[in-house]
């Protein structure tokens, strides 16, 4: 790579007047560029120093104290350069110090999110790059940072001349990682607003590609030191977005929303496979008295073990159903407003089927009772009585579900009907 791909304004440039090597310094500094050519080869050496006053705005230094320059030399190989600053070694200790409070702050969020999102599923993509953000690119970014100050430290304890070399670090994927991660956490704090949680979603974050870092030596990590300190300073930017959203009220609302879901599901369905159960073992029983009779003396017992064996069949099916359904709801994407028509239908499947299935079984059990009652000869009162009672609870099981089921009757109805109906009409205006 000639030195002509070497963008300066990573150095700095005259209408930005910043000195790129310690950052955060409130002095206004100006940089002239020299070339140079090699002794030895046709190439051009790039040489910035760093004057008392800015072109810019025609300023000195409120230290009064004159400065030393700065020379920062770049080959065109882009294998090494030297550097003289004595406020260097402060600056970086500065950024470390100031890096490491944010990387420790972030940690702290990342252990409160993993805290309130431990009803997300392991593998979700929230808590896999934050385990990927607190278990690989805080400590990389660390280990750069020491190696930087102990560098630092060498020039200081030398004169004051730092070697720097590249290394195999490159900024953009580091980068593109916390913006990775943003993206994820906005999502998520948006669809945990709208309960729509498996919206499809596509990851755009851009990882340097590895035959692309051949041609961004200049953008490595370790190669220039004014740029590691912008890598840095842009690190602790996203760090803050990061942590605003890991501690935001509506995230921690949302999967507050979600907790409560999947813990009132639970509960109905440990409810329904309670009584499922009950029923099969009580149908079971039951059984015990009708399957070992034959249909030679009298038919009813065929339609009695019929129906028995049939309400057995259901009420281990709302069971088995009801327990599946504990397991599989614990995935938040199942509670939002799903767009995708799996997830419609698991979702109806396991909301209507485990009760549809316990009704059934009940009253193909009051069927297969009256028969009974009836098939082994009981006496007139104790069938009559059997028979009565159980249409009078058939009929009110029908009327709970007709008068629960009315409203999704009416959009079935056509607008016509409301004609000869008009107290519905006035129903569903209000």
């Amino acid at each position: 790579m000639d030195s002509s791909n070497f963008n300066c304004d990573y150095l700095g440039n005259h209408s930005s007047c910043i000195d790129p090597i310690s950052v955060g310094n409130p002095q206004h500094l100006n940089f002239i560029k020299i070339e140079e050519p090699c002794a030895d080869s046709h190439r051009v050496y790039h040489r910035f120093q760093r004057s008392d006053t800015c072109g810019t705005c025609s300023s000195s230094s409120d230290s009064g104290v004159v400065q030393k320059p700065v020379q920062l030399i770049l080959n065109s190989e882009n294998t090494f350069k030297t550097l003289k600053n004595d406020d260097a070694f402060t600056t970086w200790i500065d950024l470390k110090q100031r890096f490491a409070t944010k990387a420790y702050e972030l940690r702290n969020s990342i252990i409160f999110f993993e805290d309130i999102a431990r009803t997300l599923p392991a593998s979700s993509v929230a808590r896999t790059l934050c385990r990927s953000l607190q278990d690989q690119i805080l400590p990389q970014l660390e280990f750069i940072n020491k190696i930087v100050l102990s560098e630092l430290r060498h020039a200081q304890s030398t004169g004051g001349i730092l070697s720097l070399k590249k290394t195999d670090y490159p900024a953009e994927e580091i980068i593109s990682r916390y913006r990775h991660l943003q993206r994820v956490l906005r999502r998520l704090e948006m669809s945990l607003e709208d309960m729509n949680m498996d919206a499809s979603y596509k990851p755009t974050a851009r990882v340097l590609p590895i035959r692309d870092s051949s041609h961004s030596e200049a953008r490595l990590f370790e190669t220039f030191s004014p740029f590691r300190s912008e890598i840095l300073l842009n690190s602790m930017h996203h760090m803050d977005a990061i942590i605003t959203v890991l501690r935001s009220p509506r995230l921690r609302k949302g999967l507050e929303k979600v907790r409560y879901n999947q813990e009132y599901s639970r509960s109905t369905f440990m409810n329904i496979a309670t009584i499922a159960t009950f029923f099969s073992s009580v149908t079971a029983t039951t059984l015990q008295y009708s399957y070992s009779q034959t249909s030679t003396s009298q038919e009813l017992w065929t339609y009695v073990n019929g129906v028995w064996f049939a309400s057995l069949v259901f009420s281990i099916a709302s069971a088995a159903n009801s327990f599946l359904g504990v397991a599989l709801f614990q995935r938040p994407e199942y509670y939002g407003h799903s767009s995708l028509s799996e997830y419609r239908l698991i979702r109806f499947w396991f909301d209507k089927c485990p009760m549809f299935f316990l009704i059934i079984s009940g009253s193909l059990f009051g069927i297969g009772l009256c028969l009974f009652s009836v098939s082994s000869n009981q006496a007139y009162y104790t069938r009559l009585i059997t028979i009565i009672l159980t249409g009078a609870h058939a009929v009110f099981i029908v009327a709970i579900i007709l008068m629960a089921s009315i409203r999704f009757v009416r959009l079935l109805v056509p607008n016509t009907f409301y004609i000869f109906c008009p107290s519905w009409e006035e129903d569903d205006m209000n």
